[in-house]
Parts: structure tokens; sequence; C-alpha cells
């Protein structure tokens, strides 16, 4: 099941059903006139990293909200549970209408639980986790800082730092949701499965976020 998450983590990005309009998105080009968005760059813009400022408590809160239950999140979470269901997996899920909802239902329990653990902490830790541009030149340099984005925060000085708020996220949730798996996912190496993909899950997504601006541009240049 974690496995399909890294992959629909990858595919979903281009998919437009995000919640937020965009406005706080880094912009595609800096020209005095931009051109007017198309359906796709309309599609991508929401996923875009997010502008470099300092965080509010409604940026918080927004961000959140965006995260657990957005429009984004949620379809995210029913094509995963579309995947693991092509593949039998729980199996102990079964298949037909059932069988997917104890899935999409579970994916977005252990969402929930991440995110909801993440952002108590980062309020207590005075973290951001929100995703930033790396602001590097070479494609190498962008993937890599998008690639440990998951284990770094920013703080209310600007500095980067490592996210103990997203991290005790997302073993918690590696934790938590063994209460609702069944026997095959059981274990401490499934904990253990669970938790590494997820931080896969999240770095490939922000490498793709990374890079969605450069896409932006090349869609308008054509």
């Amino acid at each position: 099941m974690m496995i399909a998450r890294v992959l629909v983590s990858l595919v979903c990005g281009s998919v437009g059903f995000a919640q937020n309009s965009g406005a706080d998105r880094v912009a595609p080009a800096n020209d005095s006139t931009p051109p007017k968005d198309g359906f796709i760059v309309k599609l991508l813009r929401p996923l875009a990293p997010y502008e470099n400022s300092p965080i509010t408590a409604t940026l918080r809160l927004k961000a959140f909200e965006d995260d657990t239950i957005g429009a984004f999140t949620i379809f995210k979470e029913a094509a995963v549970a579309g995947i693991t269901q092509g593949i039998d997996l729980p199996h102990e899920w079964g298949q037909g209408v059932g069988g997917y909802g104890e899935r999409f239902a579970s994916d977005l329990a252990f969402n929930g639980v991440h995110q909801t653990i993440a952002y108590g902490a980062a309020t207590i830790f005075h973290e951001d986790n929100r995703y930033f541009a790396s602001g590097k030149t070479t494609a190498a340099g962008r993937t890599i800082h998008a690639m440990l984005s998951p284990f770094e925060t920013h703080r209310q000085d600007g500095h980067a730092s490592f996210s103990y708020s997203n991290v005790l996220g997302v073993v918690g949730a590696g934790f938590l949701s063994r209460a609702w798996e069944p026997q095959s996912e059981q274990g401490g190496s499934h904990i253990a499965r669970s938790i590494g993909y997820s931080f896969l899950g999240a770095a490939a997504y922000n490498t793709f976020r990374e890079f969605v601006p450069d896409l932006i541009r090349k869609i308008q240049k054509r």
C-alpha cells in the first residue's frame, strides 16, 4: 500500500484537485504582463512551492487543512486506494465497494494522524514545514534539496533545521495506524516500511513541486 502511495504522489502532481487558489505559491515568471493561465497551468499552479514568507497561525492552519482534508489530498488518497484495491493489498479487506472503502478510509486516517501530530508539534517547536523552492541553479542541487525536504523545516529566524514535527508525525502515524491495519500489516517490519515509504513519497512529491514553475514557464512559452 505504501509503494502505491509513492507512485501516486508523483503521478497525481499534475492533477489540479487542490483546494487553495495558488495565491501563496511561487510565481512561474516575473514578466510585467504574464501570459493568461491556460487550463493546464491552472491545474499546476496550486502545486508549486509556497512563497518563502514568515509563517502565521492563519497560514499554518490553512496548510494543515489543505494537507489533511483538501481536495487534492482527498483525490490522492482515493487514487492510492484504487491502486491498492487493484493489487489486493492488504488481502484481508477483499474487493468490491467495501474493500475500497476500507483502503480509502485507512489512507485518509494515516494521513490525518500524520498531519495532526506534525501540526501540533510544529506549533510547539515553532517550525514551518511548508515546501519552499530551493533557490539553487542546478537540477542536481534542486533535486537533492527536494529529496531531503521531509526532514527539513524553517524557523522564525529564517534558518533551516531538522524537522522534528514532521518526523514525529510520520513515525507516529506509522505506529498508530497498526490499530486498524489487518494482521498481514502488523509487526515491526511493516511499521518501518510504512514510515520509510511515507518519507519517500513526500520526497518524490516535493521533487515534482520543485520543478512545477519550470513546467509552467515552458507551457506558457508554447
